[in-house]
């Protein structure tokens, strides 16, 4: 009997890239929503565009 190594196959592969890219954009999504509220002034008085970039590049 042939012996398979424990390698991922492709449809495993392909559904992780897919979970990575919907988290991805999950959070993008907030992103761009919370960007837009501090745009409008409809945030917290400690919110503001460079807190956020400073909070996104620290992930």
């Amino acid at each position: 009997m042939h012996t398979r190594c424990q390698e991922p196959n492709y449809v495993e592969v392909v559904n992780q890239n897919l979970e990575r890219l919907l988290v991805f954009e999950t959070v993008f999504k907030e992103y761009v929503h919370t960007c837009k509220n501090i745009e409008k002034g409809n945030c917290y008085a400690s919110e503001s565009l460079d807190h956020l970039r400073l909070y996104f590049t620290k992930m």
